[in-house]
C-alpha cells in the first residue's frame, strides 16, 4: 500500500471521531485496518445490454467486468447523457477491449483503476442520449425511475455481488441523487459531485435569471441528445427523443423566474430524508457552473450515512492529492465491505476554509451557530447595533449602465440616464479580529421602490483577499474582491411560489440569503456590502425602478454566520 495524505489519516489517532461519537478505543487497540485494494485483475471485456425500462422505452448500458475467475463483484454505475453517438467496440469475453483512442470508455480513469481493483463498472445512458430512447428531460421524475431500473439490473446479474455504488459529477452527480431518491434496494452507496439540488436554481437565484441559463440548459442537452445512433438497433428509438422537446423549450424561455409546475416536478430536495443508500456529498464552494447554493438545503436533509467534502475548487473533484485514495477506500468499504476505517475517520464534513485550511465540523450549513448582525448606517458604514446614523438612502438599477458593460442577455439595448441617482450602495466595516465566516450571509431590508418590480443584489468584498470566487466567469477580475453574493426578485419576496408585484411607494419585508462559504476575515482588513438593484453577472430588470433604503434605528442589517467551532485538520499535499 502506497504512503498517502489519507493513509497518514487512516492511522493517525481518532481524531474525527470526538466530533460524530465514533468509537475512537477500537481503533487504537488490537484492530488492524484493511489496507487499500490493490490492482491485481486482467480487464475480462466489455459488454453492452439493452432492455426495455419500466416506462416502455429502451435503456442502454455498458460495462466492463474484471476477471476475477467468476467470484461476484460490485458494480460502480455512471449515469450520464455524455456519451457518443455510438457504441464503444464491445468484442466480448476473452477479447482484445481497446481502451484509448475513439474506442475509450467514457471515463478511463473508471476503467484503469477501478476494474483491476475488482469492480465491474458501468456507464448508463439517461433517456434521449446515447443509445437510450425517449426524450431527454433533465431531473425529469421519468429519469428518475430510469436509474432505478439501472441499479435494479446491475445488481442482479450473477457476475454481481448485489452491490451497486454511483459515482460521477456535474449531471452524472444529479442522476445519482434521484436514483438514490427512488431507493432501489441494491444501491448501496453514491458520490454525487457538482451537482443540482433542483433543476430551477440553475437557471435563477430566488427568481433572478443567471443570463441566458435557463434556455441554455434546456437547448444545450437537446443538441448534444439530437445526434442519431447508426446502430440498426438503435434507430426505433430515434424518433422518441423529440417528443418532449416543446415543453422543454418553453420552460427555457421563461424568463420569469415563476416556480411554475415544471419547475417543482424537477426539484428533488423535499426527498432528500428519502435516500437510504449512504452518500459522500462533493462541492466546490468557488463553482459557478453548479453554484454552492445547491449544498443548502439539502446535505444537511439526508438521513442516511453521510459525509460532506467542500472546498475551494471550480466545477470539479476536489482539489486534494488524496482523493483518489479517498474515494478508493469509501468504495472499498461500501461495496466490498472492507474495514478500513474510513468512516471513523472522516468527519461528518470535510471543508476547506479561504486561506487553504480545512476543518471537521458536524454540518454544513451549520445548524446552530453564533451570529454577527451589523446595521446599515446614513454614513456609509457597518456599524454594531445601535451604532447607525438613521437616513434614507437612494440608488436607482442604472440599466445604461449594467447594459454598456459587456454581455447581457436579453439585449435590450442602452437606455439613456433617468437622473443621478447611485446605482449602487457601499458600506464597510474593518473586521476588528480574525473572523470565521461560515454559512450564508443575509441581508435585511425594509425598502420601498417606485416600480412593480425590481432586481435586488448583495455583494461582500473584501479589500486583502487575491482571490475572486463570487465571478462567474474566470477571466474577469476586478480591484476589490468578491467573495460573496444574493439576490432577489423582488416579485418573489414571499417564496418561489407566491410571485406578486410590488405596491410602488409601500414598504416591503426583503431577505437576500448568499450563497454557502467558509471565509476568514483577516483582522485589519476592510468588508464591503454593495447593494444594487442590478449586477453585471445576472439578467437584468430594467424598469428604471427607483428604491428607498431606511437605514439605521434597527431597520437594515447584514448578518454574518460564524463558526460554531472546528477541528482544525492536516493540510493535504495537494496536487
Amino acid at each position: 500500500m502506497r504512503w498517502s495524505p489519507l493513509v497518514a489519516l487512516l492511522l493517525i489517532p481518532a481524531l474525527a471521531g470526538c466530533l460524530d461519537g465514533g468509537d475512537t478505543d477500537a481503533l487504537q487497540g488490537d484492530r488492524v485496518l484493511d489496507p487499500l485494494t490493490e490492482p491485481v485483475y486482467e480487464l475480462l471485456g466489455h459488454f453492452e445490454h439493452r432492455f426495455t425500462g419500466t416506462t416502455g422505452i429502451q435503456l442502454y448500458v455498458d460495462y466492463y467486468l474484471p476477471d476475477t475467475g467468476g467470484a461476484p463483484v460490485p458494480v460502480i454505475l455512471t449515469m450520464t447523457p455524455y456519451q457518443g453517438a455510438d457504441p464503444v467496440t464491445v468484442p466480448g469475453e476473452g477479447g482484445d477491449v481497446p481502451l484509448t483512442g475513439e474506442d475509450a470508455p467514457y471515463s478511463q480513469f473508471l476503467v484503469d483503476h477501478f476494474v483491476p481493483r475488482g469492480y465491474a463498472v458501468a456507464f448508463a445512458d439517461v433517456r434521449g442520449n446515447h443509445n437510450a430512447g425517449g426524450c431527454i428531460d433533465q431531473t425529469g421524475p421519468e429519469q428518475w425511475q430510469d436509474g432505478y431500473d439501472y441499479v435494479e439490473w446491475l445488481g442482479t446479474q450473477d457476475w454481481s455481488n448485489g452491490r451497486v455504488g454511483m459515482y460521477g459529477a456535474s449531471y452524472d452527480g444529479e442522476t445519482q441523487f434521484t436514483t438514490a431518491m427512488m431507493q432501489p434496494p441494491h444501491l448501496t452507496t453514491i458520490v454525487p459531485t457538482a451537482s443540482v439540488s433542483n433543476q430551477y436554481e440553475w437557471s435563477f437565484y430566488d427568481g433572478v435569471p443567471y443570463e441566458l441559463q435557463p434556455l441554455i440548459g434546456m437547448g444545450s442537452y437537446f443538441a448534444g441528445s439530437a445526434v442519431p445512433s447508426t446502430s440498426p438497433e438503435d434507430a426505433p428509438a430515434y424518433p422518441e427523443k423529440l417528443t418532449c422537446q416543446p415543453e422543454q423549450f418553453a420552460a427555457g424561455a421563461d424568463f420569469s423566474g415563476d416556480h411554475t409546475e415544471f419547475w417543482v416536478e424537477r426539484d428533488y430536495r423535499p426527498m432528500a430524508k428519502d435516500i437510504q443508500a449512504s452518500v459522500l456529498h462533493v462541492h466546490g464552494l468557488a463553482d459557478w457552473n453548479v453554484r454552492p447554493i445547491h449544498i443548502d438545503p439539502l446535505f444537511n436533509d439526508i438521513q442516511s450515512e453521510k459525509r460532506g467534502l467542500f472546498g475551494l475548487w471550480h466545477h470539479a473533484y476536489p482539489d486534494r492529492g488524496d482523493w483518489l485514495d479517498l474515494l478508493t477506500a469509501w468504495f472499498d468499504h461500501w461495496l466490498l465491505e472492507r474495514d478500513n476505517g474510513i468512516l471513523e475517520r472522516l468527519p461528518p464534513v470535510l471543508i476547506e476554509d479561504s486561506t487553504g485550511q480545512w476543518h471537521g465540523m458536524d454540518s454544513f450549513p451549520p445548524l446552530d451557530q453564533p451570529w454577527l448582525e451589523l446595521e446599515l448606517s446614513a454614513d456609509g458604514i457597518l456599524a454594531q447595533a445601535g451604532g447607525a446614523t438613521a437616513g434614507e438612502l437612494a440608488l436607482h438599477d442604472r440599466p445604461e449602465e449594467v447594459l454598456a458593460g459587456g454581455f447581457v442577455t436579453p439585449p435590450y439595448g442602452l437606455l439613456e440616464p433617468v437622473d443621478d441617482t447611485p446605482g449602487e450602495l457601499r458600506f464597510t466595516w474593518t473586521v476588528p479580529e480574525d473572523l470565521h465566516v461560515v454559512g450564508r450571509p443575509e441581508v435585511l431590508l425594509r425598502p420601498t421602490t417606485d416600480q412593480e418590480s425590481t432586481h435586488w443584489a448583495a455583494r461582500l468584498e473584501l479589500d486583502t483577499d487575491p482571490r475572486c470566487a463570487y465571478l462567474y466567469r474566470e477571466d474577469t477580475r476586478t480591484q476589490s474582491v468578491c467573495i460573496n453574493s444574493g439576490y432577489q426578485d423582488t416579485r418573489h419576496r414571499d417564496g418561489m411560489d407566491d410571485p406578486k408585484p410590488l405596491s410602488p411607494g409601500e414598504p416591503y419585508d426583503l431577505a437576500i440569503e448568499m450563497y454557502p462559504q467558509y471565509d476568514v476575515l483577516p483582522a485589519g482588513s476592510t468588508l464591503t456590502l454593495v447593494l444594487s438593484n442590478n449586477d453585471a453577472e445576472v439578467q437584468q430588470d430594467p424598469t428604471n425602478a427607483r428604491s428607498i433604503v431606511p437605514v439605521g434605528d434597527g431597520a437594515a442589517w447584514l448578518r454574518l454566520p460564524l463558526s460554531p467551532g472546528s477541528t482544525e485538520l492536516p493540510h493535504d499535499e495537494l496536487p
